[in-house]
C-alpha cells in the first residue's frame, strides 16, 4: 500500500466564503504516483476546527496544511496540535505566504516538522519522496526547506523558481468537490480558483507576498490559462478568483488571454486584482477583461494621500486612483477597493481624504496597517517576534503602528460606518444589473457576519471574565479574546493564558510558547518598558540565531531581496 497523504484547508471562522487552497492542490498534482491522498477542508460541509479529526478516513503518515495569512497561523498550529496529540509519528508540513516569511517560529513549536519556503511544487515533491523513502537525500540539503537541525531552526538554501509555468501538471480539483465552494447567498454561484501568472515585481512596503516571489512575476501561456478556465467549466463552476497578485503586469498577456477566453466562449465570471496606475496606463483593457468575464476588480487604491502613497512605495498618485475608478465604472466592472490607514505620521485629513474618496467607488475595505512579516513595518517595530504577539487580533479593529492608535481605532469605525451607510451603498441594493445588486447584498450579509463575531467574541469573552470572578462559578474552559478557535496551548501552557489581556506583552507570550515547546524555564518577571498599551514603546527583543544556508543563487550568501523598481 502507497503511505498516506493528508491536504489539510485549516478552519476560519469566515463562512461566508468557501474558497480551498490553490497552491495546496497544485503542490498535490506532483505527488500523484507517490502517494494515496484525501483533501479535508475544515470550512466546508459540516466540518470545523473542533471535529475535523472525525472527519480524517484513516491515519495519515504525512499532513500537509497551508498557513497562507498570518491572521490564520494559530488555527494552522491547532490542527498540528490535534494531529500531533493522536499521531506523534506523523510529519507535518506547512508553506504558504505566512508559512514562509515566518518559517522558524513555525518549526520551533515542534508541532509542524517542515515548512516549504518560496514557491512550493518542486520542494512539496522532493520532501514527500523523501518522507516515504523514494530518495535518501537528507533533509537539510532539500533546497527551500526550513527545519530543526541541531536543535535550531535551519534554512536550506533558495530554491530557484520554475521558469515555464506550462511545465506544472494541473492542479489535483478531482480531489475536491465544485459544489461546495461558493459564497453564500451570492450571485457567484460556486466558485474555483485560477492562477495565470505568478508574482509581484513592486515593492509596496506594506506587502509581504512581493518579498516571497522576490519581486520576480512570471505568467501562463493564453493556451494554458483558457484549458484551466475550460476545465473549471466542465467541473461546474461559475466563478472563479484569479488567484494571482499582479495579472496585468504585461499588458500583452492579459491582452492574450482575454481574447482567447472570449474566442472559446467563456461563460465563468471571474475575479481580479488591479492596480490603478496599470488601470490608467491601459484602459483598453477594460472592456476586453469584461468581455472576456472579468466582473469584479479588486484595486488596491490604499489612501488618497501622495505622501502616503510614497511611504507606501506604491507608485501611484490620488489622480490614478480617482481615473481608475472612473475607466472600471464606465466598463461596467465592480469597484472593491483597498485601503490603508494607521501608517505613523498620518493625519486626520489625509484618512478623511481616503474615506470620502472611498463613498464614491462601489464597495470599500479600509483596513489598518499592519506588520505583517519581514515587511518594512515589521522591521521598524522590532521583527517578527515583536509583532507575532499581535497576530491573533489582525483581523480586529486594533491599532499597533500609530502613534495616536485611538485616533486610528475611531476613524477605521468611521470609514466603514460611512462606506456601508452611504447611499450610494443602499442604491446599489435595487440596481437594474443582477450581478451588482447581487454582489451587494453579499457584501452587506459579509460585513452583517463580521460584526455579529466580533460583538459575540466580546459579549463572551467579557461574560466569562466576569463570571470567573465569582467563587462558585467554574468555567469549562480558559477563552482568550477572539474567539476559541485561535486556542493552540497544550495544557501545561494554560496557566499562561489565565490572564487574556496579558497576551498583549511580549513576556507573556513568549512565557506560552515556551510551555508549547516543552520548555520548562518560564520567561523573565521584569517589568518591561512602558508602552501605549498596543505593542509599540517596548524594548526590542535579542533575537534568536536562525541558521541558513549559502543560497547557491547568491554569490555573496546574502539572503537579502534586491531592491524594488522605481516608482
Amino acid at each position: 500500500m502507497k503511505p498516506k497523504l493528508l491536504l489539510l484547508n485549516p478552519a476560519t471562522w469566515y463562512k461566508s466564503v468557501k474558497l480551498t487552497s490553490l497552491g495546496l492542490l497544485s503542490c498535490a498534482a506532483t505527488v500523484r504516483d507517490d502517494v494515496d491522498m484525501y483533501h479535508l477542508d475544515a470550512n466546508v460541509g459540516g466540518v470545523n476546527l473542533k471535529n475535523f479529526m472525525d472527519h480524517i478516513p484513516w491515519q495519515p503518515d504525512i499532513v500537509a496544511v497551508v498557513t497562507q495569512y498570518t491572521n490564520r497561523v494559530f488555527n494552522v498550529l491547532t490542527h498540528a496540535q490535534a494531529l500531533k496529540e493522536r499521531w506523534p509519528n506523523v510529519k507535518i508540513i506547512t508553506g504558504g505566504t505566512h508559512g514562509s516569511l515566518d518559517c522558524d517560529f513555525l518549526v520551533k513549536t515542534k508541532l509542524i516538522d517542515f515548512v516549504v519556503v518560496g514557491e512550493g511544487e518542486l520542494t512539496f515533491q522532493e520532501l514527500v519522496r523523501r518522507i516515504v523513502g523514494k530518495n535518501d537525500k537528507p533533509y537539510d540539503e532539500i533546497e527551500g526547506l526550513c527545519l530543526i537541525k541541531d536543535g535550531k531552526p535551519y534554512r536550506t538554501p533558495h530554491r530557484p523558481f520554475i521558469e515555464n509555468l506550462d511545465d506544472l501538471p494541473l492542479p489535483a480539483w478531482d480531489l475536491v468537490e465544485t459544489k461546495k465552494y461558493y459564497m453564500d447567498n451570492s450571485p457567484f454561484g460556486t466558485m474555483t480558483m485560477i492562477e495565470t501568472s505568478r508574482g509581484c515585481a513592486f515593492g509596496c512596503t506594506f506587502c509581504s507576498p512581493a518579498l516571497l516571489w522576490k519581486r520576480t512575476w512570471r505568467k501562463k501561456s493564453p493556451e494554458r490559462v483558457a484549458l484551466e478556465f475550460r476545465l473549471a467549466e466542465e467541473r461546474g463552476a461559475e466563478f472563479t478568483w484569479l488567484a494571482e497578485l499582479d495579472p496585468c503586469h504585461d499588458p500583452t498577456h492579459i491582452r492574450e488571454f482575454c481574447t482567447a477566453l472570449v474566442k472559446q466562449g467563456n461563460t465563468i465570471r471571474w475575479f481580479s486584482q488591479q492596480r490603478a496606475d496599470q488601470i490608467t496606463a491601459h484602459p483598453d483593457l477594460a472592456p476586453l477583461m469584461y468581455a472576456a468575464g472579468c466582473r469584479v476588480a479588486n484595486v488596491g487604491y490604499e489612501s488618497m494621500s501622495i505622501r502616503t502613497l510614497r511611504s507606501f512605495n506604491k507608485g501611484t498618485t490620488p489622480a490614478m486612483n480617482e481615473k481608475a475608478r472612473d475607466i472600471l465604472h464606465e466598463n461596467n466592472i465592480v469597484t472593491n477597493g483597498g485601503f490603508i490607514i494607521g501608517v505613523p505620521g498620518e493625519t486626520k485629513e489625509e484618512m478623511m481624504a481616503s474615506v470620502k474618496f472611498g463613498t464614491t467607488i462601489d464597495f470599500p475595505d479600509f483596513a489598518i496597517l499592519r506588520a505583517y512579516p519581514s515587511t518594512r513595518w515589521s522591521d521598524e517595530s522590532g521583527g517578527n517576534d515583536e509583532n507575532r504577539e499581535n497576530y491573533k487580533k489582525f483581523n480586529e479593529g486594533w491599532c499597533f503602528l500609530h502613534e495616536n492608535p485611538k485616533l486610528v481605532e475611531f476613524m477605521h469605525k468611521y470609514a466603514t460606518a460611512m462606506a456601508w451607510g452611504h447611499p450610494k451603498r443602499i442604491f446599489a441594493f435595487f440596481s437594474p444589473d443582477d450581478f451588482r445588486r447581487g454582489f451587494c447584498q453579499w457584501r452587506y450579509r459579509v460585513y452583517v457576519e463580521v460584526l455579529a463575531k466580533r460583538f459575540y467574541d466580546k459579549f463572551k469573552f467579557k461574560a466569562q471574565t466576569a463570571l470567573a470572578k465569582l467563587p462558585w462559578f467554574k468555567s469549562p474552559e480558559k477563552l482568550e479574546e477572539g474567539g476559541e478557535e485561535y486556542k493552540f496551548l497544550p495544557p501545561e501552557a494554560e496557566e499562561a493564558m489565565d490572564n487574556p489581556a496579558a497576551m498583549a506583552s511580549a513576556e507573556m507570550f513568549e512565557r506560552a510558547s515556551k510551555a508549547a515547546t516543552g520548555q520548562k524555564e518560564c520567561c523573565s518577571t521584569d517589568k518591561p518598558e512602558e508602552g501605549n498599551g498596543n505593542g509599540k514603546g517596548k524594548a526590542p527583543k535579542k533575537e534568536e540565531q536562525v541558521a541558513v544556508a549559502p543560497d547557491k543563487a547568491d554569490t555573496d550568501g546574502s539572503t537579502k531581496d534586491p531592491p524594488p523598481p522605481p516608482a
